[in-house]
């Protein structure tokens, strides 16, 4: 059996070059710091928590998922990313900012003694990014027109 040429390479020599390029540019343009920590929810297939990380206060740490990069998208106000594990797993996590003058002890310590979170309890202790996140991906597809 030989190798063959692969198929696509004109997809991979230009709109891969040209999507990477716009990968770049935004996760550039995200290393700026929030008023307060990322933190991601993990969550179950019937959209519990059952896990956090904490990532931080630069914006581009959204970037980074176990399958690095992780791909997000918006969800209403909410950025949420879905990654695929070479292990078959798919794991969903909820992005959010941590209120930095809240005190979140009692909260992250619920989600890992597996105490169902509310989402009035979700938007007490954190903010969406959705404010932070949105322009850059708007600037960057008025800069792609």
């Amino acid at each position: 059996m030989t190798n063959n040429l692969i198929i696509f390479s004109s997809f991979i020599h230009s709109d891969l070059k040209e999507k990477m390029d716009r990968f770049h540019s935004i996760y550039k343009a995200m290393d700026q710091s929030t008023n307060g920590n990322i933190i991601s929810f993990l969550m179950d297939d019937n959209g519990e928590i059952i896990g956090y990380n904490l990532h931080g206060n630069k914006l581009n740490s959204l970037f980074f998922g176990p399958s690095h990069p992780c791909v997000w998208h918006f969800e209403n106000k909410d950025v949420v990313s879905v990654e695929h594990l070479p292990d078959g797993r798919v794991i969903r996590r909820l992005f959010r900012r941590l209120h930095p003058r809240k005190k979140c002890d009692r909260f992250l310590t619920a989600i890992l003694n597996g105490t169902s979170i509310s989402e009035k309890s979700i938007n007490y202790y954190t903010a969406s990014l959705y404010d932070s996140v949105s322009q850059f991906v708007e600037e960057q597809e008025m800069d792609a027109n």
